[in-house]
């Protein structure tokens, strides 16, 4: 993944996905954590996908933090780093944006 071919917007997210993390003390950035910041986000559009798949947004949430919960959690500093299911995530978006001609990955594509 090269984070030169991220988009100011999933930066924003990823950044907000590790401060999910280390405000919970889970040593690790994990998909639960993107996909919480991509729901919280208010300006983005990725809402607004799930809503037209006709996703149960209120159900959705719930499932969302009552998978953080379940997360380990370290005391003391969590270190904050990806996990294999974001690394993964990531270097398929970033796939899918160049086959789509794409140069850049967005937040869609990472949904």
């Amino acid at each position: 993944m090269n984070p030169d071919k991220l988009t100011e917007k999933v930066m924003r997210l990823l950044g907000e996905a590790q401060s999910l993390a280390l405000k919970a003390g889970n040593p690790q950035i994990g998909g639960v954590h993107l996909l919480a910041a991509m729901m919280q986000d208010e300006e983005g559009y990725v809402g607004r996908i799930l809503q037209a798949a006709k996703v149960d947004m209120a159900k959705m949430a719930e499932s969302v933090q009552a998978a953080l919960r379940k997360l380990p959690r370290v005391d003391g500093e969590a270190t904050g780093g990806l996990a294999q299911d974001v690394a993964r995530v990531l270097a398929k978006a970033e796939d899918e944006a160049a086959a789509w001609g794409d140069r850049f990955v967005a937040a869609d594509t990472l949904l």
